[in-house]
């Protein structure tokens, strides 16, 4: 929760992810109820009766696309704010179907007359263009993540994009500007998000996570699924100790570490070729940042350093999970307070 007012964040709370698979809320009654159950748990903090709703959204529907809105003038005169929204609502009503909403829409480079400017604001021409980046997400998952917070009693929340939230929080100037993936190694999904030049370049879910591991785990040693979810964040994937159970199974960590090695494989050569068909696989000033869950994977930025730097030629280093949460409530005030991106 955010307090509109600072960028200050008021409280947190987390719960098991009810009523989503792959990122995507498919049972809004069962989503509303985790909502609705975390919230109480903070009002019991603090009043949020003047608080707003933002909602973060990801998952396998999100797509990053790029469009080139234009306008034409009949004479010559001075570009105002105006036009710029007017190529904005051009995108929005014109570069996808039906099917999928306009989330974000970022200004990459805007040309008057053909000549490239940074400002386009009180600038004489007879047309105005820009490239645009856009991220878009399916009608019915938007609706289905909107229909469980009026479920649970909150405002329609503003949706924000959880890699653009994240960059804020995790990553310098430096590596927004000359070249940096997030990698965001969660349950179910992993999001490979670039970042160049201060924008945001392409997002990419992968569809398969930790929890690929975990089931391995079960299915390959036998045992339960909770007992697979605690050996999975608790042996070094470099480990050589010997775990035991509850029930006194005595568990080989090399077997275990063959096991988790064999799917992050996988997850490491997805990764790859990702970043490369990005065309980020030449060289990556700022590395490559892990974060999610998996990030605190023992051993899991060596592994992935290991597996991908023979052709990406990167750093690969975890995220400090208390790194600057004022920038991560500043993204969120300023998605409340402007909407600028937002339509």
């Amino acid at each position: 929760m955010v307090n509109p007012k600072s960028y200050v964040i008021l409280a947190r709370e987390e719960s098991p992810a009810l009523g989503v698979k792959k990122g995507v809320v498919v049972d809004a009654d069962a989503c509303a109820s985790v909502i609705k159950k975390l919230v109480d748990k903070i009002e019991d903090k603090f009043d949020r009766s003047n608080a707003s709703t933002c909602a973060g959204i990801s998952g396998v529907g999100a797509r990053v696309i790029n469009y080139t809105s234009c306008i034409t003038c009949r004479y010559a005169d001075k570009f105002k704010h105006s036009d710029i929204i007017n190529l904005k609502k051009q995108a929005y009503e014109n570069a996808v179907s039906k099917d999928f909403s306009v989330v974000h829409i970022f200004p990459v480079q805007y040309f008057v007359d053909g000549h490239a400017v940074d400002c386009a604001e009180k600038r004489t021409g007879l047309e105005l263009r820009a490239d645009l980046r856009l991220i878009i997400y399916p009608v019915s998952t938007k609706e289905s993540t909107i229909e469980s917070f009026c479920i649970a009693g909150l405002d329609i929340p503003v949706l924000a994009f959880v890699p653009m939230a994240q960059s804020a929080s995790l990553l310098s100037w430096a590596e927004l500007e000359f070249g940096c993936v997030l990698l965001d190694l969660g349950a179910e999904t992993i999001t490979v998000t670039a970042f160049k030049y201060g924008l945001l370049l392409d997002s990419i879910v992968l569809p398969l996570g930790m929890q690929h591991m975990v089931s391995d785990l079960a299915v390959g040693l036998h045992i339960s699924m909770s007992y697979a979810f605690e050996i999975l964040y608790s042996v070094s994937l470099y480990g050589e100790t010997t775990l035991k159970g509850s029930s006194n199974l005595q568990l080989d960590s090399s077997r275990v570490s063959a096991i988790i090695n064999a799917r992050l494989e996988e997850i490491c050569e997805l990764v790859k070729q990702t970043i490369i068909y990005m065309n980020l696989n030449n060289f990556i000033p700022g590395g490559i940042k892990l974060t999610g869950r998996g990030s605190l994977l023992q051993g899991i930025d060596v592994f992935i350093s290991n597996h991908v730097n023979a052709e990406l030629n990167c750093t690969i280093q975890k995220s400090n999970s208390c790194s600057s949460t004022e920038k991560l409530a500043g993204y969120f005030v300023n998605c409340l307070h402007t909407q600028s991106c937002f339509f």
